[in-house]
């Protein structure tokens, strides 16, 4: 359930976020300083943490 949930998380991420945030970047320069200025702040721990969460995370399917 997590490896799904992680994999549609991934999914929407990076077909929408990214691309947005690209744009942006490349449209306006300045942004750039300040979105990474939040990237080492905010985001990059927070999906450290959550990654530290599904670390441990096993699901196991036994067939009865």
């Amino acid at each position: 359930m997590a490896a799904v949930i992680s994999q549609i998380f991934h999914l929407l991420f990076y077909r929408i976020v990214v691309p947005f945030v690209r744009t942006c970047l490349m449209v306006l320069p300045s942004v750039q300083t300040i979105w990474k200025s939040l990237t080492d702040v905010f985001v990059a721990p927070f999906f450290h943490s959550v990654g530290r969460c599904f670390a441990m995370v096993n699901i196991r399917l036994d067939q009865e």
